[in-house]
């Protein structure tokens, strides 16, 4: 958040009325918390926010899926993965790096299989799923960040 949305959002959340704790059953991540916080606080969400504001409702339909990537050292010594949960299914692909050829990946049924014990990336059966996730992940991935943020924590 910018020093002014943070701002803000501390001004707005003072006169609010308390929140109703409720159950999400649609999938979001971290980038939608941000979001959220504008909307509840009936401020402008900046336009750097990459998320959507979450659910108030149970017939609001807003998150088909939810996306996370991992970023990490550019170079030889690259991490890049990008996941995607949709429908009972996570689904991360490995982008090539010094460490991956870009072939590989992980495929759970979260539904069948909620601890991700068993990787399906490699079950012929599962090869179309598996298509259809990893183009549905391409196809919303967020533009990267040009230039990528300075890390100031080793992971």
């Amino acid at each position: 958040l910018s020093r002014s949305a943070m701002s803000s959002l501390s001004r707005s959340f003072s006169g609010c009325s308390p929140l109703i704790p409720a159950v999400i059953d649609e999938p979001v991540g971290h980038i939608n918390l941000a979001p959220t916080f504008a909307e509840i606080a009936g401020v402008p969400a900046d336009p750097a926010f990459q998320g959507a504001p979450l659910p108030t409702t149970a017939s609001d339909k807003r998150h088909e899926r939810a996306i996370v990537t991992w970023d990490d050292q550019p170079g030889e010594r690259a991490m890049c993965l990008s996941t995607l949960y949709r429908d009972g299914f996570l689904c991360t692909l490995y982008e090539r790096t010094g460490y991956y050829e870009g072939t590989e990946g992980e495929l759970y049924d979260l539904r069948n299989d909620p601890r991700q014990w068993e990787n399906l990336w490699d079950d012929p059966g599962r090869k179309s799923l598996k298509s259809d996730l990893a183009a549905d992940l391409k196809d919303h991935l967020p533009a990267r960040r040009e230039p990528p943020l300075e890390k100031v924590a080793r992971v």
